[in-house]
């Protein structure tokens, strides 16, 4: 008698009140990109000795290494873009926005051995032993020869990285 009352249960469920969902659901798996071994460098110069204002000089430079890690291996080159407010004097080089006069920041790329300059590029070849990206710069303040003035020296530069 039991599995005639279960029987007859079921064929009274109401099945016409049941309703089909379709759940669609999309995505791209990619690997992931380089990760950035320092997020905000930071140079602090401490204090820059010119002997004489008024002549063109230089601080002692600062070494500076941008370091992509752990690269998937798709990757062959990392591009640097580069940007900043350029200075008023030179555009070579990069504003100061402290209070010392006709001072700008000079960004070097060693191994091109040329000046960055706002909106340049740095391209490298990833190395395959280490899936690293690795960008040697220095840094330095430029004091112009006309008329430069004692204050306090700040420089913003950003970079936007592209692989390929």
């Amino acid at each position: 008698m039991k599995v005639i009352l279960y029987f007859i249960f079921i064929m009274y469920t109401p099945f016409s009140l049941a309703e089909v969902i379709n759940i669609t659901i999309n995505g791209v798996v990619t690997e992931s990109a380089c990760e950035l071994k320092t997020k905000n460098i930071h140079i602090d110069f401490k204090k820059i000795y010119f002997k004489t204002m008024g002549i063109q000089q230089a601080s002692p430079s600062e070494n500076i290494t941008i370091e992509l890690i752990n690269c998937p291996s798709y990757i062959k080159n990392g591009k640097l873009i580069f940007s900043g407010t350029p200075d008023p004097i030179n555009p070579d080089y990069f504003k100061n926005n402290g209070t010392a006069k006709n001072v700008a920041l000079e960004l070097y790329d060693i191994e091109n051995t040329r000046t960055i300059k706002n909106g340049m590029t740095v391209i490298k070849s990833m190395n395959i032993n280490t899936n690293s990206i690795v960008y040697p710069l220095t840094a330095r303040v430029i004091g112009y020869a006309n008329g430069n003035a004692a204050g306090t020296f700040q420089s913003l530069v950003q970079f936007t990285v592209e692989y390929n």
